[in-house]
């Protein structure tokens, strides 16, 4: 069913929002090797992860769909893990088809699984590290222990936090492997030594020095992603537990995750009395992450935490699964509480916006195309202005309009008056295109949109509303100051009034 979801959601073929167009910037007009340098637009991103998106890119043209297919690559692949482990963990497929169920039909899941963003593959690897971990310690591999080696040194270049997983699945198997018989610990040294070296080659080429950790730093400090320094003060503990709060909240609605809460807690104290290293395996991950959020090295928000969703829900169905053992409930009317579950959560997947669509610019670009006429001009925002480089190649009327006909607004968040100055010298017929709006108001209570639409209110003495499509749309005549007659138009297309980062 989530497999089937994603496929609807992939042939959606929604447009690039401004976070995924500026990435996609990066990808398509630099070469493999230029992708081995700090990106543009203070994009940051996995080595692995950007080559991969290349490769597609290479394979099937430049389009938004082509660098989709990684990330759909990546939740198939999560699918079939987090069965898998589910399934090893609590021997019952009954659970552990549930659980993926679960997993597969989330909305935020589902929708960073057609996302131009590594979100998704941080779950992946973190899941294939997991999986990894779990088959070693239990000498699944065989003599074939090189291959935990190789998992690990990849994913390094294919998820930012792999390294966290690879930290809790080494402490694990140092610990199992001085409590077997046999003691290996050579060959266990020789796995954990091509981690390090993995990580030190990585860490030394593409993350020391970086030059946006400053900018960085700055960006999540102000966005509350790093724990309070005071652990003696009360701010730090509500800090802490809105952040593991973040996790629940991935279910979609914060009365159906604490229903969740109890299950989440009876799923820990059965893996703890039952199950201990695999309570350890899924949940020092967190702990290390937070301690990373309290020194500033890593923040904690919430789509830099998505890799932990997998495991919250493995430990939640533990718990029912641990319900239905002391209960003794038959496999018959254990059916009828997970269904109703999954209904549940289907439910609040469409309540959210299923398939998902965040801002459509390419809907207005298109009514933009067929009614464009030679010599119109073109004001484009700048939330909406890497988004429309990536697209604009896609139309006609790119192939016509001058570049001295194009104008882009700057970021003028601390002087909204300098909004008028590009506005004030256009003469001719005007589209103007509005996208990943910012939503902070200004004194007057208006958004810059609306400040900016309010500028062009000045200038117009007619104006006529067109909700033939999607996005709302004005048609307006230009007041020219400097003639006695008023024959040009503006075009205004909205495409979003949400900003989101």
């Amino acid at each position: 069913m989530g497999v089937g979801l994603s496929i609807l959601n992939f042939m959606n073929f929604r447009s690039l929002w401004l976070d995924e167009a500026m990435l996609a910037l990066n990808i398509v007009n630099k070469s493999a090797m230029e992708l081995l340098q700090p990106l543009d637009y203070n994009q940051v991103a996995p080595i692995g992860f950007l080559l991969m998106e290349k490769c597609f890119a290479t394979l099937f043209g430049n389009a938004d769909w082509s660098l989709r297919i990684f990330p759909l690559i990546s939740f198939f692949l999560a699918v079939f893990l987090i069965f898998s482990i589910t399934n090893k963990i609590l021997q019952s497929k009954l659970v552990a088809v549930y659980t993926t169920a679960f997993f597969a039909t989330t909305f935020i899941v589902l929708s960073y699984s057609t996302e131009v963003k590594q979100y998704i593959t941080d779950i992946a690897f973190a899941l294939l590290i997991l999986k990894a971990s779990i088959t070693y310690n239990d000498n699944g591999f065989k003599n074939k222990w090189w291959i935990y080696a190789i998992i690990g040194a990849v994913s390094i270049w294919f998820s930012n936090v792999a390294i966290l997983l690879l930290f809790s699945g080494g402490i694990y198997s140092i610990y199992k492997t001085h409590y077997t018989f046999e003691k290996k610990y050579l060959r266990l040294g020789i796995v954990l030594g091509c981690w390090m070296i993995s990580f030190l080659v990585y860490f030394s080429l593409f993350i020391y020095n970086h030059p946006t950790k400053s900018g960085m730093v700055d960006f999540w400090q102000e966005a509350g992603a790093f724990l309070p320094k005071d652990i003696f003060n009360f701010d730090f503990y509500e800090t802490l537990f809105f952040k593991i709060g973040l996790l629940f909240k991935f279910s979609g609605y914060s009365s159906f995750s604490l229903v969740l809460l109890p299950i989440f807690l009876m799923g820990l104290y059965y893996l703890g009395k039952n199950k201990r290293g695999m309570l350890f395996l899924l949940n020092f991950p967190l702990i290390l992450h937070l301690c990373l959020s309290y020194f500033k090295l890593y923040p904690f928000d919430k789509r830099l935490v998505l890799y932990l969703y997998p495991f919250l829900l493995i430990v939640i169905f533990s718990g029912f699964y641990y319900i239905n053992t002391i209960a003794k409930v038959n496999n018959q009317k254990w059916l009828y509480i997970l269904p109703l579950l999954l209904v549940t959560n289907m439910v609040l997947l469409f309540r959210s916006g299923f398939p998902v669509e965040k801002e459509e610019i390419n809907e207005s670009l298109s009514y933009m195309d067929s009614k464009y006429r030679k010599g119109d001009d073109l004001y484009v925002y700048y939330g909406a202005s890497h988004a429309f480089e990536f697209y604009k190649k896609s139309f006609n009327f790119f192939s016509v309009i001058d570049s001295s006909d194009v104008v882009f607004s700057f970021d003028n968040r601390n002087n909204w008056s300098d909004y008028q100055l590009p506005v004030m010298n256009m003469n001719n017929s005007v589209w103007i295109i509005f996208s990943h709006v910012y939503w902070i108001k200004n004194e007057d209570g208006l958004t810059e949109d609306e400040f900016i639409l309010n500028i062009f209110k000045k200038m117009v003495i007619k104006l006529l509303t067109n909700k033939n499509i999607s996005d709302l749309q004005y048609i307006m005549q230009l007041k020219q100051f400097h003639h006695a007659t008023c024959d040009s138009v503006i075009h205004f297309i909205v495409t979003c009034g949400i900003y989101v980062y």
